[in-house]
């Protein structure tokens, strides 16, 4: 699951996102290059200039978490937020800032369950495949308050 949610936001989310995340920060900093903050460290006074400079850089904002965190995560930034799906067993939510219709949901979550992954079943991750690579390079998350 820690590398299959990063695979498959790398693999449906549009090259300008930018994630909010809480306790799957690290993952998907670590196995992307998205941009990735913590919604939990945006202090409530910079909310609305944090999502019109995101809008002003053309970026579609989106939110990669458990189900726990979701409540947390729309009452600490309000908006409009489409659940676009779940991944895993363990209901890991995609939600979306802007609003999507049907048919762009379908289309940007395409074939979201591959067989023999963590999205389909609680069996082995990657079976058969070798180290999985990194995006990143190890090094330390800098926590700043936005």
């Amino acid at each position: 699951m820690w590398l299959d949610v990063p695979s498959w936001a790398r693999e449906h989310l549009p090259t300008n996102a930018m994630i909010l995340a809480q306790d799957l920060s690290g993952a998907l900093y670590y196995y992307t290059d998205f941009p990735i903050v913590r919604f939990d460290a945006i202090r409530e006074d910079k909310l609305k200039s944090f999502f019109e400079a995101a809008e002003n850089q053309g970026r579609s904002i989106y939110a990669i978490g458990w189900p726990h965190e979701m409540d947390t995560l729309i009452s600490q930034t309000g908006g409009n937020w489409t659940q676009l799906t779940q991944l895993a067993p363990q209901k890991i939510t995609v939600l979306a800032q802007h609003f999507i219709d049907e048919a762009q949901k379908l289309k940007l979550i395409g074939a979201i369950v591959r067989p023999g992954t963590a999205l389909d079943s609680p069996g082995p991750i990657w079976p058969g495949v070798g180290p999985i690579p990194r995006v990143r390079e190890p090094g330390p998350m800098v926590r700043s308050q936005v």
